[in-house]
């Protein structure tokens, strides 16, 4: 290779290294377009920030976008003296409550069941649960998806109003549905 070639090779080569210097301002000028550029029909798009040849960070401002989740919801809803039926106030409220429940998409609904403690231990434990049933099969009636539901039967454990054994209180008599 003749000596003219390489200082040719080398000044260009020193030219595309030093774009990303102070030089790249003095060399040419930094507009979209350019005379050279379009007679040579280079496949190189310049851009107003700089160099084709510079890697520059580019910062990007946007305003991010709010996505407001629902609050999480608790109801609680009371039922007849050793049944699964609701009390006349909270098959009312079932409808109000449902619908809330409903308008929570995607969210995890926890169903819990209790009673009073006018039963045995055992027997409560399984009313509490079939009342917890009971309810959450109301809600996939009214569209719910199944998988989003759990249940549990907690008996006479957590008393809402505390009482002896033997004791017939409504308060204790519910189901409380939480979505989160």
């Amino acid at each position: 290779m003749s000596i003219g070639y390489r200082l040719v090779i080398t000044s260009l080569l020193g030219l595309a290294l030093s774009a990303c210097s102070t030089i790249h301002d003095a060399i040419g000028p930094d507009t979209p377009r350019s005379y050279l550029r379009e007679s040579l029909q280079a496949p190189l798009t310049i851009s107003d920030s700089g160099s084709p040849f510079c890697h520059e960070e580019m910062v990007v401002t946007t305003t991010p976008e709010v996505i407001r989740t629902p609050e999480p919801y608790h109801a609680t809803l009371y039922f007849e003296l050793d049944k699964t039926t609701f009390t006349p106030d909270s098959l009312r409220e079932s409808v109000k409550i449902y619908k809330a429940v409903l308008e929570r998409r995607n969210r995890h609904i926890e169903v819990v069941g209790y009673t009073d403690t006018l039963a045995s231990s055992q027997y409560n434990d399984k009313l509490s649960k079939r009342r917890a049933e009971k309810v959450a099969q109301d809600l996939i009636n009214a569209g719910v998806d199944e998988s989003r539901i759990s249940t549990v039967g907690k008996g006479e454990t957590v008393l809402k109003v505390p009482t002896p054994d033997e004791t017939d209180e409504v308060s204790n008599r519910r189901v409380e549905i939480d979505v989160r």
